[in-house]
């Protein structure tokens, strides 16, 4: 229609569908190019476009898998390109790149269906186990299902919970034993204690009273001897002032009586 070389064709087709997985303005993270692969045979061929959409309708409705379809689809459209369009070589090779691309982009679902969990057309997904996808036909199937799995999860939480209940009851049990014990062993050390401290008083209080009573015997000892020298000094006091009183009477007596005999003798002269 733009009189473009099938060259010119081929690389744009090529282009829009590696832009569309690997987009410039989403940082690389597009999608898988199913639609645009689509697009761009429509713009090849429409005749390739129907037999393609026949192909992958086939698929879908017998096996109920939109991504094994659209495997199958994007896996036979260059062949059918070729049959169809021959003469543009060049498209059918631009195809045949784009298919490569699809089938890469669909490596997860490829190994889902070869695990045999891929979803189905109408089927409704369940949650993921084990990191894989799991389906179910029937919503009631997988509301039970559901419900059997957060019950299983439920009671292991349970189960736990129980352990861990149990796991720290008998960590109190053994800290309170411990506790128990070191309280024993404390009271034993304290009595112990008092005992050595009691006794160490009592002997200390016995060598106290002994060195007292020593000493006590001493000052008595020092104080008795003190009293008999001063008993000792006070009657050798009082005999010598006796002596001396002796001495003084005699020597006033002597002089009475010298004085008397003068009195005597000086009447006798007269």
């Amino acid at each position: 229609m733009f009189d473009l070389g099938d060259g010119i064709v081929a690389m744009a087709a090529l282009g829009v569908v590696a832009g569309h997985m690997w987009p410039l303005f989403f940082r690389f993270k597009g999608g898988k190019g199913v639609a645009t692969a689509l697009g761009v045979m429509m713009g090849m061929s429409l005749w390739t476009t129907a037999w393609v959409v026949g192909i992958w309708l086939v698929i879908a409705v017998k096996f109920k898998k939109s991504s094994l379809a659209a495997l199958v689809a994007a896996a036979v459209a260059p062949f059918v390109s070729f049959i169809v369009q021959g003469h543009h070589p060049k498209l059918s090779w631009s195809l045949f790149a784009i298919a490569l691309l699809v089938l890469y982009r669909h490596k997860d679902n490829v190994k889902r269906l070869r695990e045999g969990n891929e979803l189905g057309i109408g089927g409704t997904a369940m949650p993921l186990k084990d990191g894989q996808v799991q389906t179910a036909q029937d919503d009631g199937e997988v509301v039970d299902k559901v419900i059997e799995d957060e019950l299983a999860s439920i009671q292991e939480e349970i189960n736990k919970a129980e352990e861990l209940v149990q796991e720290v009851e008998q960590n109190v049990k053994e800290g309170v034993e411990a506790a128990v014990e070191k309280a024993k062993d404390a009271v034993e050390t304290t009595k112990e204690n008092v005992e050595h401290a009691v006794e160490n008083t009592v002997n200390k209080a016995k060598e106290t009273a002994q060195h007292i009573k020593e000493t006590a015997k001493e000052v008595a000892e020092e104080a008795k001897q003190n009293v008999k020298d001063s008993v000792e000094t006070a009657k050798a006091e009082i005999d010598q002032a006796i002596q001396q009183q002796d001495e003084q009477a005699k020597e006033e007596t002597k002089v009475v009586i010298e004085t008397k005999k003068n009195s005597r003798k000086k009447k006798a002269e007269k």
